[in-house]
């Protein structure tokens, strides 16, 4: 009986072994793809394993084309979201919160420009599998912060819940805080001001009905 429990324990701790591993060699792979676009080089598979002195043919048992390696490799995460959050559901007014939220998302995505439209032009080429991850900031993101600035709102707003609720999920998002950094010349702090005052006069119409 202790031979076997030996045994099934020694089997167990191998295959730790085998999964850490494999998941040291995938990080390895991921630090080597955002070294090369980093330094802007073009990613490739062949690219990725050679700086993380890998076997091609090993890379490509983890990735099958760079752009589902550029897209883990560039994974964004929002791990000040929370905070964010806490930070809204102090706020006196639905108009103080949606004007703090479009600035929080615009802060967020100009600090991450280059990985997120590195992210949005290879998804663009992908086909999109249901399942898929993108590695984009992900729609919870924004559909957290729209949440906490409508909290409590909702019977005062009534019937201009709705497309207020729209005009939110269009103004904090990624989509927003790069077009209006591709139509105008102006400071990443303008932008996010400027999304900031768009959605606050949201609610203008709501507080001066007149």
């Amino acid at each position: 009986f202790c031979y076997q429990v030996l045994s099934a324990m020694n089997v167990s701790k191998r295959k730790a072994e085998r999964i850490g591993q494999k998941e040291r060699t995938r990080q390895n792979l991921l630090s080597a793809a955002r070294a090369l676009v980093e330094e802007g080089e073009t990613l490739t598979i062949a690219r990725a394993a050679e700086r993380a002195n890998l076997a091609e043919a090993t890379a490509y048992r983890y990735y099958r084309n760079p752009r589902s390696l550029l897209r883990d490799a560039l994974s964004i995460d929002w791990s000040g979201l929370n905070d964010v959050l806490a930070a809204l559901s102090i706020l006196p007014s639905a108009a103080d919160r949606a004007q703090r939220a479009a600035e929080e998302m615009a802060q967020f995505v100009l600090a991450r420009e280059l990985s997120i439209r590195l992210l949005f032009a290879s998804t663009d080429q992908e086909p999109r599998e249901r399942e898929a991850a993108s590695g984009l900031p992900r729609a919870s993101f924004r559909r957290r912060l729209v949440e906490a600035v409508l909290h409590g709102a909702e019977e005062t707003l009534g019937a201009d819940l709705r497309p207020i609720q729209l005009a939110l999920i269009v103004i904090i998002s990624p989509y927003a805080v790069l077009t209006l950094r591709d139509a105008m010349p102006q400071e990443p702090s303008e932008i996010s001001r400027e999304l900031g005052r768009m959605a606050r006069r949201l609610f203008d119409r709501i507080n001066d009905p007149s």
